[in-house]
Formats: structure tokens, C-alpha cells, sequence
């Protein structure tokens, strides 16, 4: 495991690059590809992006006491990194560094021992690659002059406003939510924009922006979790299973009631009667296993003190949140699912179009521009994806003005 410090954080010429297991330190000018970074929050292996999802406390290397007072004597803003080493001397510039080497080391290890390394590494990459779209600034000028949707939706379209004719980069929260749903940090909030107000993204030409779009993705992985088929209409297929007489739609408000606890009164609606819809629960139920996996996740709750998805996250549910383990496991095991998937169509879209561009990721659904001549084709090659230890997923590729 080699780790190294950035030299905008310690105020040096060079990075310092260490090497726990072999004990080796020197200075370099470039940062080599496979180390952990301390000090550079935009880096795929980046210390501080670590510590957020784990969940842990960040790495302060030096006093803030001092970095305020650096602040007041030079308000404008200093031209150069601070030089921490003759600010406090060596003693205890040396002390402050190797804690949060030891710090860094131990969550490092932390990670490798959850066995979420490579699905995090995988996620990070995926989520720094995301490149910034064009935007119709006439149209944009149009939804927010009149917007009557309130405020959220008036904030969301101003989100994209930028000096060029591209949207602000975004930056996505992976350790903004307990189940590590992504979250919008910075930049536009394609999350709270409503869909219809997607066209002000403007394709290059000779291309279209496109939604692709995972098809009933979290009963898919639940049903893949409990060990069950889950390919083609996943709800037609549900309601042959327990031989339903419903119709689709009715299974669909059924298995999201199943799989998060939510009230019977919308399904009673629809069936007539709420014993009716208690049964068609109970029954969907423990068709996806919920009680069995719902048991495992409470007894690993009382004796780790969390639980982890099925890639090996750690999830921050409360000690007191028993009612909540199935669908932040779920929820969870589904977000993470779904990135690495979009980061595998990526890898196909790309090959075959030269225009491929990725843009967002709306839970679970990616934005992205491919060519137009070759959006049929592209369709065909994403239409289904696998995922290894998980199973076959679904899509379906829309035109973001069709939303």
C-alpha cells in the first residue's frame, strides 16, 4: 500500500510518497497511478473521499488555529501553500504527518478488509469521468422566466447556469445519504430536476442526448439477493410465480410495498380491500425473502454495529434502526449495482462511438450523448448487462426530450 501526501497540503516543492509495508519515503514531482492521495479531493484514490464513505471523522494534518491566522494577515488569499514544516518545526510537523499517514493507513486497510475496494475504486473513476453538456441557454432562460413550480425546480434550472455554453461540472456526495445513494455536492442538480425540463441539455451535432434508463432495477437485485430468476417483466413475472390474477401495475405498488415496509392503504385501493392487499404483501413478501434477509442484517446491526451492502459497504444505519436494515441494504446494493453497470455500458458505448459522452447519473438511470446514426445499434448492445455476483439487468435507452 503506498500513500501519498500532496504538496499543496504540506506547502513543499514535491509530493511525498510513503510506503508503510516496505518503510520507504522520498519525494517525487508526479503522482504515479495506484497510490492513495492525501491532500487532493479530485484524485479517484483520494484519502479524504475514503474517509466520507467509511464514514469517518476527515484528516485535519494542521492546526486550523493557524491556517485562520494565515487568513486574517493575508485576506486576499495566499499565492503559495503554506510551509507547514518551518511554521511548526520539525518535531511537531513530523508528529502531526505521521498520524494522519497512520490514520490513512488503517482506513486504507479498513476498505481492503470490507472487501469493497475494487467496487469503490470502480465507482470513483466512473463518477470523476463524467463530462459537462452542452446546455440550450435560450431554452434554460425560458423555464426559469416561467418556472410556476416553486423554488426547488426554479433552483435546479439556475444550477445550470454557467459563463460557457456547458453546464458547471458536477460533483456527486457518495457518503451524503446512509445508504450511500448519491447525492449532488456540487455543481447542477440534475437529481431534483424534474424530467421534463432534461431537454435544455443540447446535443452536439449529428448526435442525441439519451437516458438509459435500468427497468425495475431494486425488485431485480432483490429477487437476485433471494436467489430467484429475474429476467424479462419482472413483475409479470412475479405475479406467474404466486399465481396473481392482478394486474401489472397492481404487483408493481405490491413489491415496492414488500421490499420497503410502506402502509397497504395505496395497494387496498387498488384491490378493494385491505385484508386482500395485507395477503398479496405477505405473500411478496416471502417471495423475495425479506424476513430471512431482514434476520441476517439485524443480528449483524447488534454484533458489528452496522451493516454492509452486498459488495462489502459499509452502511451508516443506526443501532436503533432495525425496521430500516432490508431497504438500506437494498437501496444500497442497488445504487452501487447500478453504477458499476453504467461504468460497463460506458466501456461498450464507447468503443463503438466515437461521440460517446457520459454526463449524469440519476440514480438509476445514466445521461449520456451517443450518435445518432448509431443510437439504434448502441440500444441493442446495452440492452442487457451483467453483473458479476449479482445477475442480468435490463434497459431501456429514451430520448431525453421524450421524458
Amino acid at each position: 500500500m503506498r500513500l501519498l501526501v500532496h504538496k499543496e497540503t504540506l506547502g513543499t516543492m514535491q509530493h511525498l510518497m510513503t510506503d508503510p509495508d516496505t518503510r520507504s519515503v522520498h519525494w517525487c514531482n508526479s503522482i504515479p497511478e495506484g497510490v492513495w492521495v492525501l491532500g487532493d479531493k479530485h484524485h479517484p484514490m483520494s484519502i479524504q473521499s475514503l474517509l466520507e464513505v467509511l464514514g469517518e471523522d476527515p484528516i485535519c494534518m494542521f492546526p486550523e488555529t493557524h491556517k485562520k491566522a494565515f487568513e486574517e494577515i493575508v485576506p486576499d488569499g495566499l499565492t503559495q501553500p503554506i510551509p507547514w514544516r518551518w511554521v511548526l518545526g520539525d518535531k511537531v510537523f513530523m508528529d502531526l504527518l505521521n498520524n494522519a499517514l497512520e490514520r490513512s493507513r488503517v482506513n486504507v486497510c479498513a476498505l481492503e478488509n470490507s472487501k469493497y475496494e475494487q467496487t469503490y475504486r470502480l465507482i470513483r473513476r466512473f463518477l470523476l469521468s463524467l463530462q459537462q453538456p452542452l446546455v440550450d441557454i435560450d431554452k434554460l432562460a425560458y423555464y426559469i422566466k416561467n418556472n410556476k413550480k416553486g423554488m426547488t425546480v426554479e433552483a435546479s434550472l439556475r444550477s445550470f447556469v454557467s459563463k460557457t455554453n456547458k453546464a458547471p461540472k458536477i460533483v456527486y456526495d457518495q457518503a451524503g445519504t446512509a445508504t450511500g445513494r448519491l447525492t449532488v455536492k456540487k455543481g447542477p442538480r440534475i437529481l431534483t430536476l424534474p424530467a421534463r425540463y432534461r431537454d435544455i441539455l443540447k446535443p452536439n451535432k449529428g448526435c442525441e442526448v439519451v437516458q438509459i434508463d435500468l427497468v425495475s432495477a431494486e425488485p431485480r437485485t432483490a429477487l437476485y439477493v433471494a436467489g430467484k430468476e429475474a429476467s424479462g417483466d419482472v413483475y409479470s413475472q412475479i405475479a406467474k410465480d404466486l399465481n396473481l390474477s392482478v394486474e401489472r401495475d397492481v404487483v408493481k405498488v405490491a413489491s415496492l410495498s414488500a421490499l420497503y415496509g410502506a402502509g397497504s392503504s395505496s395497494l387496498a385501493d387498488l384491490l378493494g380491500s385491505k385484508p386482500q392487499a395485507r395477503r398479496v404483501i405477505s405473500s411478496l413478501r416471502s417471495h423475495f425473502g425479506v424476513q430471512r434477509i431482514e434476520s441476517q442484517l439485524v443480528s449483524d446491526l447488534k454484533s458489528n454495529g452496522y451493516i454492509t451492502n452486498l459488495f462489502g459497504r459499509k452502511l451508516m444505519t443506526r443501532k436503533d434502526e432495525y425496521q430500516k436494515v432490508y431497504s438500506h441494504f437494498m437501496q444500497s446494493t442497488t445504487s452501487d449495482a447500478a453504477i458499476c453497470m453504467f461504468s460497463q455500458a460506458c466501456e461498450i458505448l464507447r468503443s463503438e462511438d466515437d461521440n460517446f459522452k457520459p454526463f449524469y447519473v440519476i440514480h438509476d438511470a445514466l445521461v449520456c450523448e451517443v450518435s445518432s446514426d448509431l443510437r439504434s445499434k448502441l440500444e441493442k448492445l446495452t440492452h442487457k448487462l451483467s453483473l458479476g455476483g449479482v445477475g442480468l439487468y435490463e434497459t431501456k435507452m429514451t430520448s431525453v426530450s421524450d421524458n
